[in-house]
């Protein structure tokens, strides 16, 4: 490349086998982005994948590009469920390189709302291991599809698009300094056009700025307070720390923020992470973080701490809000652009939904562009309103119980003195707590918990809610 202008990756549209043509780029190879090149190397001949990182190379440490990528992270039943759609074999392999598959319900212990639910083989399988090793595995695939290619150390400058701004044509790229030979050459801007380019660059997107200047209107946006801060450390498993568990799940329980999780790793690793919130700091020195696990309702955080040997050092990552940028309601939009994963919505990362929130939203990737291309940015908006609609539910009607957050409704205070009724009839009633970690799994909609058959098992034996001022009764009768 040389500093005489941009160059031009190739402009006709290459065609492929069974059906597949045209090209596609991804914006960002974090997990997002790989699973929506999945989604999209049915339907293309070539799918590029861009990120600031290396992408060609091993996937053998955290990349700089996921600054919390060693925390604790969990791949909920739904995530893991559509991961597998996408790159089938996937979840053998990860077992194979020492990931556990697990009842989701029976292996974990979920302490919420000040008790321990129901535990019981409930078929709900749910895969443990570290971000790391997920998206190695997940990255190992994808670029093994044909079509795949990638451009790892670029950046990405902007869009291209028509001159009327109708319709996005691809995207403006810049080598990394870094990544230059030799590193203080002069480097030429790379543009690479598509049929379709995918945004997927997740909480710090600059998509909303892009169309702004193509004559769009930027998104609204839903923020809730999180203000979570979270440290993690790692030990290694001896015996006698929660020997019949391989998930230990603590849920903050208003006004105290304090929460905590454990899940069992690859080669025989713990990863213990202890969450506060709204001014409160988990300690990083073992003793207080012992200290500070002791601290919680259940003792299986603190025996781990206090039993296994600790491996590496304390990682510490702050969270301010979730933020949801609401695509789905902007009535102008340019054809030729989707935007997927954080960049769509993001969620306090203590309730461990991005990932398969990501992965839902890439298996409707996959079903809609086999539906054809047409109006495919405002179909993907919608649909992928619909997949972060659950997880953001369930995330921010926790924060929003703390104080300091805005006031609730009358129906909203209701609906929570139901939940919270509904998680402690889930510690001895299996089919309530079944229903409930179905929601949780995201493999159910909320409002199945307010349906007759759990409704009716929530409710019994009293019929009424307490409420300041009153009881508000509610009088449907469940046969």
């Amino acid at each position: 490349m040389t500093a005489s202008g941009p160059d031009r990756l190739p402009t006709a549209s290459p065609s492929g086998a069974a059906g597949r043509h045209g090209r596609a780029v991804v914006l960002g190879g974090s997990l997002a982005g790989l699973l929506a090149a999945a989604a999209l190397a049915t339907r293309f001949a070539e799918v590029t994948i861009v990120d600031r990182d290396p992408l060609d190379v091993p996937l053998d440490a955290p990349r700089r590009g996921v600054p919390q990528g060693r925390h604790t992270h969990g791949l909920l039943v739904g995530g893991m469920r559509a991961m597998e759609e996408l790159l089938p074999g996937l979840t053998e392999a990860l077992v194979r390189r020492g990931g556990r598959d697990v009842d989701v319900v029976e292996r974990a212990r979920w302490h919420l709302g000040g008790g321990s639910l129901a535990r019981f083989p409930s078929g709900l399988t749910c895969l443990l291991a570290s971000r790391t090793l997920i998206e190695s595995e997940v990255r190992a695939r994808v670029l093994a599809l044909a079509g795949i290619r990638v451009l790892g150390g670029h950046d990405i400058v902007g869009l291209l698009a028509s001159d009327d701004g109708r319709r996005v044509t691809g995207a403006r790229l810049a080598v990394r300094a870094a990544a230059a030979t030799p590193p203080d050459a002069a480097v030429a801007p790379v543009e690479v056009l598509a049929d379709l380019v995918v945004d997927a660059t997740g909480r710090g997107s600059r998509a909303p700025g892009w169309l702004a200047e193509l004559g769009h209107p930027e998104p609204a946006e839903t923020v809730v307070d999180a203000d979570i801060c979270y440290v993690t450390r790692q030990f290694r498993t001896a015996p006698g720390a929660l020997d019949d568990l391989d998930a230990d799940v603590i849920g903050s329980t208003p006004p105290d923020p304090r929460s905590g999780v454990a899940l069992r790793q690859e080669d025989g690793r713990w990863s213990v992470t202890l969450a506060g919130g709204h001014g409160l700091q988990p300690p990083t020195e073992l003793d207080a973080f012992t200290a500070y696990a002791t601290e919680l309702p259940t003792p299986g955080l603190a025996r781990i701490a206090a039993r296994c040997e600790p491996i590496g050092e304390p990682l510490v990552y702050r969270y301010p809000n979730s933020r949801w940028r609401r695509w789905e309601k902007v009535g102008s939009r340019p054809a030729g652009l989707v935007i997927v994963g954080d960049a769509v919505c993001s969620f306090n990362p203590i309730y461990g939904q991005g990932m398969s929130s990501a992965a839902l939203q890439a298996r409707e990737l996959s079903r809609l562009v086999a539906d054809g291309l047409d109006d495919l940015p405002r179909r993907a908006a919608e649909a992928f309103a619909a997949v972060v609609a659950v997880p953001w539910t369930l995330a921010t009607g926790g924060d929003l119980r703390y104080p300091g957050q805005p006031a609730k409704s009358l129906p909203e205070r209701v609906l929570d003195r139901y939940l919270d009724r509904l998680v402690r009839v889930a510690r001895t009633d299996e089919r309530v707590a079944l229903a409930f970690f179905q929601v949780l799994n995201l493999l159910a909609a909320p409002s199945t918990l307010m349906g007759p058959a759990v409704l009716g098992r929530v409710l019994r034996p009293r019929g009424h809610f307490r409420l300041k001022g009153g009881y508000r009764s509610v009088t449907r009768r469940i046969a």
